[in-house]
């Protein structure tokens, strides 16, 4: 298999470089749809009425407008969940391989020497491109795929993704497996599209968050929790941070440094009642921590409103609200009025 899993990788470099089209993405499948799109009511977000004047960019490019739809309330309409089947498929630590074609997954995964290969009738890809490269979406996507994927038979494949600080400590609550799969040929293979947020992904989330409560204590119910972002985070620099963990000490707000002590973070603040921190994959840990309708604050950079947690919030009928902040030499700054006085909506909302 490892000569036919060869001549895979070298065709499809051919094929790349003669500019034919070899991503399997691309393909024309008839998936199988798991959960149908759906159209969903959002629920107003709790934000300061000069907060959309405030931002200058969207994260990776994207239209402001539909984000601001979701924000104020509109209906929306939620993307399906996909399931898509190959046949005669390699799959390795950073790709699947079938034919001349190919799928990635890892983008930081090297090019490995060609491996021997196992074999099976049936392997599911429980992995996702956005999960193998980005925590949060490892967390909230790949981890709730994982038990979509034990629905149907067969061997399961991981893909690599970074060495996560807290990746250990979630798939041990979750009692998932997440050590990346060796080189094996498929004679069927199964992979989803996952990524959306929607009632049967918000399902699997309740399990999730029963697994952590398992033979837990849950922390104080009133507890407010900031989470400041971890030294592997992408640079999103809050310039006067500082001053807002000194603020948030005096209105009793736990502090917690991500990415170092998940097991103290879970212990200390389960079922808290709401977290804070500044746009990013840390934030995801609210997903599983927060009590039942607790709230999400995110403080928004100027120059990235992003509102990826606001999804799986909704979902779960937790409370969402962000702040933006003012562009500032080094990064950004949030005007701490403005911040005390979201929390303070926010709070409200969640305690009513």
């Amino acid at each position: 298999m490892s000569v036919k899993l060869l001549s895979n990788i070298l065709t499809n470099y051919l094929y790349r470089k003669l500019g034919i089209t070899c991503d399997i993405d691309q393909l024309s499948f008839t998936p199988d749809i798991v959960y149908p799109a759906q159209d969903f009511k959002y629920q107003r977000s709790y934000y300061l009425e000069n907060q959309f004047n405030k931002i200058k960019e969207m994260a990776f490019k994207g239209p402001l407008s539909g984000d601001i739809k979701k924000l104020t309330g509109e209906k929306i309409r939620l993307d399906p969940i996909s399931r898509f089947e190959i046949e005669d498929a390699f799959v390795t630590p950073k790709y699947i391989y079938s034919n001349q074609y190919r799928k990635i997954f890892s983008a930081s995964e090297p090019n490995r020497p060609i491996m021997p290969c196992s074999e099976t009738k049936h392997g599911i890809v429980v992995s996702s491109y956005h999960g193998c490269n980005y925590f949060g979406h490892w967390l909230r996507d790949d981890c709730a795929t994982y038990l979509l994927a034990k629905e149907y038979e067969g061997t399961f494949c991981r893909m690599a993704t970074p060495q996560w600080t807290d990746k250990i400590h979630y798939a041990r609550m979750f009692n998932q497996e997440w050590s990346t799969t060796d080189p094996v040929y498929c004679s069927k293979l199964s992979f989803f599209i996952d990524h959306g947020q929607n009632p049967h992904k918000a399902k699997r989330f309740r399990k999730l968050r029963e697994h952590i409560r398992i033979g837990s204590t849950s922390s104080d119910k009133s507890k407010i929790v900031y989470i400041k972002r971890g030294p592997t985070a992408k640079h999103r620099k809050l310039v006067n941070e500082d001053i807002l963990i000194e603020q948030l000490v005096k209105l009793g707000v736990y502090i917690h440094h991500a990415e170092s002590d998940l097991n103290k973070l879970t212990m200390d603040c389960l079922d808290a009642k709401i977290v804070i921190s500044v746009e990013g994959s840390q934030l995801s840990h609210g997903l599983y921590l927060l009590k039942d309708q607790g709230g999400v604050l995110v403080i928004q950079p100027p120059d990235r409103f992003f509102n990826s947690h606001l999804d799986w919030a909704q979902q779960l009928d937790m409370k969402y609200a962000f702040v933006v902040g003012d562009l500032a030499d080094g990064g950004f700054s949030i005007n701490i009025e403005e911040f005390v006085r979201t929390l303070e909506l926010l709070d409200n909302a969640v305690t009513a």
